[in-house]
């Protein structure tokens, strides 16, 4: 085998050994496959990266939603008209619950029921603002500062989400780093010893 022969087929080794243990960390990591008797305990299976993408855009949209509702409930709408029009203003997950909200009222469903398909669909970030938008309509509340103060926490919520992304950033950077100077520090510093190895083998 001719040193520059070596040199591509250690490369490639180095490579493909990287690429190896990459591959079998994401199979270790993959869920199993559910059977119907965990589906039916555990709900329906979503695929984990969809999943927290989804969480993402909702985490980072219910703030809009909510001052959207204060300013529309400040202008004289109603809460249930205001939460209707506001799904053709907002980012698609919140746009899809609110339409739900929307054909259920139009079925004749009473607001403060069909309200519980905001928590259906948005999971339990939307508790806060179901429960308020119906002491506000049971009980004849002003719904504004409540809502407001829900706007601020979400706000909160989110910044920490955004804290808590920022600090994962270096550990989710140090794998594709090592993948890609991995192979150069072995071509640079490595491969020539064993060209300079294989050429005094052959020497001798």
């Amino acid at each position: 085998m001719t040193p520059g022969a070596a040199v591509t087929a250690l490369a490639a080794g180095l490579c493909a050994l990287t690429v190896a243990l990459h591959a079998g960390r994401a199979l270790a990591a993959r869920p199993r496959a559910a059977t119907p008797d965990t589906q039916r305990r555990a709900g329906p299976v979503r695929l984990p990266g969809r999943t927290r993408r989804r969480e993402r855009l909702l985490d980072a949209a219910f703030p809009e939603l909510l001052d959207l509702l204060v300013v529309s409930v400040q202008g004289g709408m109603l809460p249930a008209q205001a939460l209707v029009e506001a799904a053709t203003l907002v980012r698609p997950p919140l746009g899809e619950a609110l339409d739900a909200l929307g054909a259920r009222l139009a079925r004749g469903e009473r607001f403060a029921d069909a309200l519980h398909v905001l928590v259906d669909r948005l999971g339990p970030r939307a508790l806060g603002l179901v429960a308020t938008v119906v002491a506000a309509d049971r009980h004849g509340l002003p719904l504004a500062p409540a809502v407001e103060r829900l706007a601020d926490e979400a706000r909160g919520q989110r910044r920490r989400l955004a804290e808590a992304a920022a600090r994962e950033l270096p550990v989710r950077l140090s794998f594709p780093l090592v993948l890609c100077t991995l192979p150069s520090f072995a071509l640079v510093a490595i491969v020539p010893l064993l060209v300079a190895a294989l050429s005094s083998l052959r020497a001798g």
